[in-house]
């Protein structure tokens, strides 16, 4: 009998009370008014980035209208039949009349909001789109989310109006279920302000200004000379302690282009001065390119290659071996920090980095190009294959790939900038 890990365990019980595709259809049906000539043709179970331990459904339903198919999606909550979203097809002359005009369709959008979700009605704030006109066959009207009078960004609700057929023609909802953080203890407006000018600043930028008064006009273009927020730095500040932060929520740190002094006589020097310039690199001014580089070393660069914009350096590896755990970049078991690092293990690395590691897994597809070949981890075959074919890594010039190679640190900068600039 196989024995069920803690973790599969865990996962098996996410899945408890989830409704039957029957229900899930039924309701569909119902929301969407569809009929028997309406056929299913897809559905398919999902879970959620945001809100993890949920699950939806997505149906497809398809109707032949004059041997033409048209598309009916939606997405249902596969635990309590929520809607989440919906779009429908419209199929109506171009030169149709609206019925209604905008005002009405404003008010038939929050019925519907009301109707779905009564709950949230009043934590909803339509934003404003002046660039419609009135008696337009559709509108699309955006609500944002308040909690406690403060914007979630990314907490919406949409609708789509159809105001031809009187209809609502698309929804969608993303609402994140989890606590927020209290507003108590945080800084001041005008504290923020100082943050703002001091850390990050106003720069010259000239931009394009357009005028839009009328639409229906060919739009005017004019270049103003205008100060505007530093797009060197992020502008997100910590309402409680004032940091800046970067874009994943973590304090920011400057990352300033490393000068190494050591690396004159590398054959890689070019390569490790453009990956610096493009914040890949060490925050020592030294790189020791002849030095074994280890794991650790390896792949913090990998990851700022992949994130050459987020503020975590080498005393941040903790978190970073994190992040490349959760890509599946780095694997159970893998990690040995100090280990030295093999060309052919650089490449298994690299190729994950690339999303690529289901194409070199392949069986049976890759020929014995290398006369070494019988030194190549078996797993790491295509590995190697792909690798040398995208030119991330070469032989030795006679033939030999020496996958047990263990790479120096000019290597290592050569392969990733291979990997990222062949």
């Amino acid at each position: 009998m196989p024995i069920i890990t803690p973790e599969e365990r865990e996962e098996i019980d996410k899945l408890k009370g989830l409704k039957s595709i029957e229900e899930v259809e039924k309701e569909a049906r119902d929301i969407l008014d569809l009929d028997n000539s309406y056929e299913l043709r897809r559905r398919n179970l999902y879970s959620s980035w945001e809100n993890p331990d949920e699950f939806f459904y997505s149906l497809s339903f398809i109707k032949t209208i004059d041997e033409k198919e048209y598309n009916t999606e939606i997405s249902i909550n596969a635990k309590t039949l929520e809607l989440m979203n919906f779009n429908k097809y419209r199929n109506f002359n171009p030169d149709a009349k609206a019925a209604i005009d905008k005002r009405e369709a404003l008010e038939l959008a929050k019925e519907f909001i009301e109707k779905i979700n009564p709950d949230k009605i009043d934590e909803i704030e339509l934003l404003e789109d002046h660039l419609t006109n009135d008696n337009e066959q559709y509108y699309g009207f955006n609500f944002i989310r308040k909690v406690d009078d403060i914007y979630v960004e990314s907490d919406y609700i949409s609708v789509g109006v159809d105001t031809v057929n009187k209809d609502i023609s698309s929804y969608s909802i993303n609402w994140y279920k989890g606590d927020f953080p209290s507003r108590d203890h945080i800084i001041s407006i005008d504290k923020a302000y100082d943050v703002l000018f001091q850390k990050v600043g106003l720069e010259l930028n000239y931009t394009n200004i357009y005028n839009f008064e009328n639409i229906n006009k060919e739009q005017e273009r004019e270049i103003k000379l205008i100060y505007s927020i530093s797009q060197h730095k992020p502008s997100i500040i910590d309402a409680f302690t004032g940091e800046l932060l970067d874009y994943s929520g973590n304090i920011y740190k400057d990352n300033t282009i490393p000068v190494y002094n050591d690396i004159e006589n590398s054959y890689a020097r070019d390569k490790i001065i453009t990956l610096a310039e493009y914040g890949i690199g060490f925050s020592s001014d030294k790189f020791n390119p002849k030095d074994i580089i280890n794991q650790e070393d390896f792949l913090y660069l990998i990851w700022r290659s992949m994130n050459p914009y987020r503020g975590l350096l080498e005393q941040d590896m903790d978190e970073i071996y994190k992040d490349l755990i959760s890509q599946k970049i780095v694997k159970s078991g893998e990690e040995n920090r100090e280990r030295d690092v093999t060309k052919e293990e650089a490449v298994k690395f690299i190729i994950r980095a690339m999303k690529y590691e289901k194409l070199a897994e392949i069986p049976n597809i890759y020929a014995n190009i290398f006369k070494d070949g019988e030194d190549i981890d078996p797993n790491l075959k295509g590995h190697l294959t792909l690798a040398y074919g995208l030119k991330i890594i070469s032989g030795d010039g006679t033939e030999n790939i020496q996958p047990k190679y263990e790479l120096k640190r000019e290597d290592a900068a050569s392969i990733i900038y291979n990997y990222m600039f062949n």
